[in-house]
């Protein structure tokens, strides 16, 4: 799991993710997400009992995953935006 430093390197290097800790914690949110469409390779997904087309790939879904495992920014982090928005999260 993204420990709060790694969202705040990944936060510096991108202008997507606000890097405080209500960011983080939605952040979190929209990634089980993300690990949800890498993990069942799925363009569609289930949150708070309705379905959502995905917005990102599988393939973007795994960049945003290993980006966040090795804490090097890739500009597909930024997609996890598009992510939350469409479950409701503003801030990330």
């Amino acid at each position: 799991m993204l420990e709060y430093s790694d969202y705040l390197v990944l936060s510096d290097k991108g202008q997507k993710l606000s890097g405080d800790y209500t960011g983080y914690n939605n952040f979190k949110e929209a990634l089980k997400v993300v690990e949800t469409i890498a993990s069942k390779q799925v363009d569609s997904y289930l949150y708070n009992d309705k379905f959502h087309q995905s917005p990102i790939t599988v393939t973007e879904a795994n960049t945003i995953l290993e980006s966040c495992r090795t804490g090097n920014y890739k500009s597909a982090v930024n997609k996890v935006k598009n992510i939350a928005n469409q479950i409701g999260i503003q801030k990330i």
